[in-house]
């Protein structure tokens, strides 16, 4: 579940909303569900999210402690792409001048770990600076997901949805459909338009990288005599 804040005015901030007090229900979900899941000794993680940009950053060892306070197993966070963000007051934003907060956030966050409750931080998407990390030059693991989107239509990626240009197909009234268009000239036609400079960062990154430098350029010696 996504809370990407640490305090009301912070959420209100972030999720551009005037609803005073949302997040505190939102709070109270989270916490009757990880009640729910310890009452029926469900066999299941409760993780909490976390997408840093300069707006939060200040607030993330605070909603690591709401996080355990309210019964999650894992807290995650990972920081946002400018490309992804539709706010206008957010664009082209960079964690430059906030890297000894951001240290400090993760280093006060940590304190909370338990055997129970466990922090982690998604890095090894982006590079040092916190700019996506490109170690290969196509799209290529694609293929092995598809992203079924509220929208009715089908994209090749979560980091694609909603863009007209990337719509494979439509999944809805017929599903069918997605059998039909899967792996034609249109298919692949989408993924090689792909423009990686313009990807925030890839949910599937390490797999292009794995597929590229096995596959396609044979580094593990995959076809050895």
């Amino acid at each position: 579940m996504s809370l990407d804040a640490g305090t009301n005015e912070t959420f209100m901030k972030v999720k551009e909303t005037k609803r005073d007090g949302l997040f505190e229900h939102v709070l109270k979900k989270i916490g009757k569900l990880c009640s729910e899941k310890s009452r029926l000794g469900a066999n299941c993680s409760v993780c909490v999210k976390y997408l840093m940009h300069p707006v939060n950053v200040s607030d993330i060892s605070m909603a690591v402690k709401l996080a355990k306070e309210l019964g999650a197993d894992d807290f995650q966070i990972r920081p946002a792409g400018c490309e992804n963000v539709m706010n206008k007051h957010m664009e082209h934003f960079g964690f430059e001048s906030l890297f000894d907060e951001i240290n400090h956030q993760m280093e006060e966050a940590q304190k909370y770990e338990s055997e129970k409750f466990h922090v982690y931080g998604v890095w090894h998407k982006f590079a040092t600076n916190l700019a996506p990390k490109l170690r290969y030059t196509r799209c290529w693991a694609s293929p092995l997901v598809l992203l079924f989107a509220v929208d009715g239509r089908c994209y090749p990626c979560g980091d694609r949805r909603g863009q007209e240009k990337y719509a494979l197909c439509s999944h809805y009234p017929d599903v069918e459909e997605v059998k039909r268009v899967w792996n034609t000239e249109k298919h692949k036609e989408i993924l090689r338009s792909i423009n990686l400079s313009e990807c925030p960062r890839c949910v599937l990154g390490p797999y292009h990288e794995i597929v590229e430098k096995v596959f396609i350029k044979d580094q593990m010696c995959r076809n050895f005599p």
